[in-house]
């Protein structure tokens, strides 16, 4: 029997990456602070890059993606955090 439903991993991650972007998003566009801001971005862009990574691998089932996913994320992610500025 052949299974095509979303895996409990699979919901789960999803899950996951819908909680950090919702309240990412109250955090950064309702906080005035942005000294608070610039402390927290690095972390946030760090941990939005290991759940993309973490979704491919989980919905692709193999491990190969990590070659090939983890160096476009790691681009990805330095490009952003040095590249965005945080308005005061």
């Amino acid at each position: 029997m052949q299974h095509n439903g979303l895996g409990p991993l699979v919901v789960a991650v999803i899950v996951v990456i819908a909680a950090v972007g919702v309240g990412a998003s109250i955090f950064f566009y309702g906080s005035r602070n942005a000294k608070l801001k610039k402390q927290l971005f690095p972390w946030y862009m760090g941990s939005v890059g290991v759940f993309f990574a973490l979704f491919v691998v989980v919905t692709s089932k193999t491990w190969g993606m990590l070659f090939f996913v983890l160096p476009a994320v790691a681009v990805v992610v330095l490009f952003k955090r040095y590249l965005h500025r945080v308005c005061k």
